[in-house]
């Protein structure tokens, strides 16, 4: 299976298209005392309560797309909006995100034409002055991250990994799974407990475990578990109800140490054959076969699934992979803009073709730049070795936000796979 997507339509900066709304250009008349009837800043957010407010809908080289307008309230000098890696397309000079100020009033806002279909995290950076090129070094960027508050207006938020929280943008066109949904019951009750791993290879790290009522078939080794366990994985998991299913979050231990061990097949294959499955398999009372083992992770960690498979089939032979970063080279500093294949791309290029044991399930977010031809490539390679590959785009960008949709996606292909 392959969804592939065209790109997104954007500025000649490669910030998202402006828009200018006219429901937007309507109240500012109003607020001016130009339109009647007159208004006042009450009477604004007495309607407008919801922010982003959504506007009309278009179709733009093919992209379906919608006016977004995103609004702030207040006195700083400026303020912007920093969408999870649209923002980061035009980092180096941010004008493009900087609010506007409704003259006479606190109100400010931006407005945006946005994919119909798109999830996305975001959050709003204000100070007396935000250097228009911010983004250009990491460190800068990283304070970004760092000052960006959640949208008052919204009430739909999700932890944020350099900060708080996020607000979630979530466009009408955008496949939730249920399994996020709190409204919908739970369709088993599983037991989460904690555990920690011998370091043998690795400090000694924190597994959260999470084990169905029944007894388990199957287990879901999850990396970057402090964030997962963070999203409330567990309850998602009870709503899901795939009998059998225990789930390891495997906790990265600090920024620092998931460098050193998510982008290095070897060192996380040691980590997990000798610390974290045999601190998972003392706990269950028993040791799952490969063939019953499902790897999972995101950018680093998505390149860790992906490569243990195809790389370290006595670990697991099932990967799904988010947004992998195919691009690292252990012999080069990383960089989100490296454009040579990674060493574990180049590894499987030199693969001879043959019957394999293992399967990759992709997903890729089509704002994730470099990361996109990358991961095709990845995928074609994969296959011209004999493996089994789905791979699936969707629109958003480096961001937990669709990625945890996306992960109960790719689980019941695992689990059911097609003509099984």
């Amino acid at each position: 299976m392959d969804n592939e997507l065209a790109p997104t339509p954007t500025a000649p900066s490669g910030a998202p298209l402006p828009a200018a709304p006219a429901w937007l250009a309507g109240w500012q008349r109003r607020l001016s005392g130009v339109a009647m009837p007159p208004a006042t800043e009450e009477d604004f957010w007495a309607e407008v309560s919801i922010s982003p407010a959504l506007g009309e809908a278009r179709v733009v080289e093919g992209t379906a797309l919608r006016e977004v307008t995103f609004l702030w309230e207040g006195d700083e000098p400026e303020v912007m909006v920093h969408i999870n890696s649209l923002t980061d397309a035009h980092r180096h000079d941010i004008t493009p995100a900087l609010l506007e100020r409704i003259p006479g009033t606190r109100i400010r806002h931006i407005s945006y034409l946005l994919p119909e279909d798109i999830l996305a995290g975001y959050r709003f950076v204000t100070d007396t002055h935000i250097p228009r090129d911010v983004g250009a070094a990491r460190p800068g960027w990283k304070r970004i991250h760092e000052r960006g508050v959640p949208d008052p207006r919204n009430p739909r938020t999700l932890p944020h990994p350099l900060g708080e929280t996020s607000s979630m943008l979530v466009m009408p066109g955008f496949a939730a799974h249920a399994a996020w949904d709190p409204a919908l019951p739970a369709r088993h009750r599983g037991e989460r407990r904690t555990l920690r791993t011998e370091p043998h290879v690795s400090p000694a790290r924190t597994v959260f475990l999470y084990t169905p009522p029944e007894a388990v078939n199957r287990l879901l080794v999850l990396f970057d578990g402090d964030r997962w366990d963070a999203l409330n994985l567990p309850d998602a998991l009870d709503r899901f109800g795939a009998p059998g299913l225990a789930v390891a979050m495997v906790s990265a231990i600090s920024p620092e140490d998931r460098q050193s061990d998510l982008p290095h097949p070897e060192r996380i294959a040691a980590i997990l054959r000798i610390e974290v499955l045999p601190a998972v398999a003392e706990t269950l009372g028993q040791v799952l076969d490969p063939a019953r083992i499902i790897v999972a992770g995101q950018s680093y960690g998505g390149l860790a699934a992906g490569a243990l498979v195809l790389e370290h089939p006595d670990i697991a032979h099932t990967g799904i992979v988010q947004s992998g970063s195919f691009h690292f080279r252990a012999d080069t500093e990383p960089s989100p803009h490296a454009e040579e294949p990674g060493d574990v791309s180049e590894r499987l290029a030199s693969r001879r073709p043959g019957p394999q044991t293992g399967r990759l399930i992709m997903q890729l977010g089509s704002e994730e730049g470099i990361l996109v031809p990358q991961g095709r490539l990845l995928r074609d390679r994969a296959r011209a070795a004999g493996y089994p590959v789905s791979y699936r785009e969707v629109r958003g960008g480096h961001d937990f936000a669709w990625w945890s949709h996306g992960l109960f996606t790719a689980l019941e292909e695992a689990l059911h796979p097609a003509g099984a």
